[in-house]
């Protein structure tokens, strides 16, 4: 089990609450304090016995750096829209492989496109080492694409159309769109 506290805790509830959730088996703690108190999180890191995974903290290359000079997570949460797109993820895995951090696939909860895009990214860059969340689209109601993306078996399988191999649903689009 992996928690996600999404940077809502203050120091003081990190500390009290943090080792209470490693004793009784969570394996990876997600941002538990606001994004950018650095401090905070390289503490915590360093009295944890389990993985800090840095989200809220880390949108640049800039950021990845100063997350691994201080010790402030074991594993960063990519996500290529918060990132600013394909090549600023990339280097922000770069700086991450390069210190030594994993990286996880993560998602800003966007549609079929978007996390199509973050999937084919997962796939063809290797410093996306500590797995994927691309699950976005299965919360929406309607379907955007022409073919739905595959998931199944706890997993999302890659397009294997020319570009991202999603085709949009024009009509769908024209339905769900306001003037």
């Amino acid at each position: 089990m992996r928690v996600d506290i999404n940077a809502r805790w203050d120091r003081l509830t990190a500390l009290r609450h943090l080792p209470e959730l490693a004793d009784g088996g969570v394996e990876l703690i997600e941002q538990p304090t606001p994004g950018e108190q650095l401090e905070v999180l390289a503490e915590l890191n360093a009295l944890l016995p389990i993985p800090v995974m840095a989200d809220e903290s880390v949108h640049t290359p800039h950021d990845a750096l100063e997350i691994a000079r201080r010790g402030a997570a074991d594993v960063l949460a990519v996500k290529t829209t918060k990132c600013g797109g394909l090549r600023r993820s990339r280097e922000v895995v770069a700086v991450a492989r390069a210190a030594g951090l994993a990286c996880h696939g993560a998602t800003s909860i966007e549609g079929p496109i978007g996390t199509a895009a973050s999937l084919h990214f997962a796939c063809a860059e290797p410093g996306i080492d500590f797995g994927t969340e691309l699950f976005g689209p299965l919360l929406f109601s309607a379907e955007l694409l022409q073919e739905p993306l595959h998931y199944a078996d706890g997993r999302l399988h890659l397009p294997t159309g020319p570009g991202l191999g999603v085709e949009l649903n024009v009509d769908a689009v024209q339905r769900w769109t306001r003037n």
